[in-house]
């Protein structure tokens, strides 16, 4: 699903800079990968690198999206201190 994700933000990146309700869904499936706990960390890889694409064809069109880079950061510290536990 993602080269398909990838794709989409590549080639359509005008559609999704026009359109804020695109924008949304797709950061909307980045934050499901991130917070569902039925996914395991291949979800979580490639939810990285659905935020990477997002980061670069949406320069300066997500930024009002409130903890785009802060959520890996928090999801990084759950699993670490799962792993000292």
């Amino acid at each position: 699903m993602i080269p398909t994700l990838d794709n989409f933000l590549s080639y359509g990146s005008d559609v999704f800079k026009s359109r804020a309700d695109y924008r949304n869904m797709i950061v909307d499936i980045y934050t499901t990968v991130l917070n569902s706990d039925s996914l395991g960390e291949n979800d979580f890889i490639n939810g990285s690198k659905l935020a990477d694409s997002i980061l670069l064809n949406l320069r300066g069109h997500v930024d009002d999206v409130s903890g785009l880079a802060q959520m890996p950061v928090k999801e990084i510290h759950s699993i670490r201190s799962t792993c000292k536990s």
